[in-house]
């Protein structure tokens, strides 16, 4: 709020007339509105006001007051408390952290414990990294015993390192055999592995329907790959060609769903778009009392079927109804006021 906005506000509220005001502003010697800050005009007023109130003080009357070397009793002292705070303070602090304070001012209760002081309590434990002679390792008095396929037993108690080499023929097992045969991979994500197909489905939320680029009928909802094109398409019209018209087939890859998301919205300096609707917003001046003026938008309108609301920013006016839209086009509109200066106007359209 501006200081010419706080000073009207104030007259408001408190009443004060302009010749009042006029008034006011002779004895400063300059207008209400011309000082720097709001504080710089509460300073100007109460100086002036202080000064209005010394001319009306008495400067005629005069006081009774006692001697300056007078004594009391403490009966004389009507509230003489019944203790009084010590100026020399007891201060407590334990073991360096914590400090209490007593001066006797009220009652204060300090709870020392071990921990508080650093202590131990008499009934405390260590754990192991409190062992400065703790070793690295301890013999097990119950030793793991291995056996090759029931022969050869091993013991290990882990006071020393020992190292097993079990293979294969060691526990009479099959040779190991290779892999990755045409009818035999791993299943997994990466190149030369499978992808189990009930995977899939879970990945699209769609039931897989196989390759688009067949003759064979392609059904509603269901997903299919094309390899020209490296994607995915759900089948949004049932049909049997085998190349990805946007007719029939929506694609539905990551890539090809996130630019859809990207473009969802887009936002300018003065519009943005959310999906299909465009909002454009901005401030337009220079109004004149019973005469069109025109504001040009930032983004053209597909159509006219937009609408446009107001919001005032100066207060010139007398009728219940400021402005309103004379003239819509899709590149611009046309405001008639009744006297409103300047509005903050935002548009809604497609």
């Amino acid at each position: 709020m501006s200081l010419k906005e706080r000073i009207e506000l104030a007259k408001e509220q408190l009443g004060i007339s302009e010749v009042d005001t006029q008034a006011l502003e002779k004895a400063l010697g300059k207008k209400l509105v011309d000082y720097e800050s709001t504080e710089a005009l509460v300073a100007a007023l109460m100086g002036y006001y202080n000064e209005e109130l010394k001319k009306k003080a008495n400067t005629s009357h005069t006081h009774d007051y006692a001697p300056s070397s007078h004594k009391h009793k403490k009966a004389d002292i009507s509230d003489f408390p019944t203790s009084m705070k010590n100026p020399y303070a007891l201060s407590i602090q334990l073991n360096s952290g914590t400090a209490y304070t007593y001066d006797g001012a009220a009652t204060k209760n300090i709870n020392i414990t071990p921990a508080s002081i650093g202590a131990a309590d008499s009934s405390h434990t260590h754990t192991k990294a409190n062992i400065t002679d703790f070793p690295t390792s301890m013999k097990n008095p119950n030793a793991l015993e291995i056996k090759m396929n029931g022969q050869n037993p091993v013991s290990y108690d882990g006071a020393a390192a020992k190292s097993i080499n079990i293979t294969a023929s060691g526990i009479g097992a099959e040779p190991a055999f290779k892999k990755n045969g045409a009818f035999n991979k791993n299943f997994g994500t990466t190149s030369n592995t499978v992808l189990e197909g009930a995977k899939l489905a879970e990945i699209l939320g769609l039931t897989y329907g196989g390759s688009l680029n067949t003759s064979s009928a392609k059904t509603v909802n269901y997903a299919y790959y094309d390899s020209t094109t490296k994607k995915v398409y759900k089948c949004i019209k049932a049909t049997s060609i085998n190349y990805a018209d946007a007719n029939y087939f929506e694609a539905i890859s990551n890539n090809d769903l996130l630019g859809k998301l990207q473009n969802f919205i887009n936002v300018g300096t003065s519009y943005c778009y959310i999906g299909g609707i465009l909002i454009q917003w901005g401030t337009l001046s220079g109004l004149k009392a019973n005469t069109t003026i025109y504001q040009t938008f930032p983004k053209a309108f597909k159509n006219t079927n937009y609408s446009v609301v107001y919001q005032k920013i100066s207060a010139d006016h007398s009728n219940n109804t400021p402005m309103k839209t004379s003239v819509k086009e899709t590149t611009r509109f046309g405001v008639y006021s009744y006297g409103v200066s300047s509005v903050d106007w935002l548009a809604i359209g497609v």
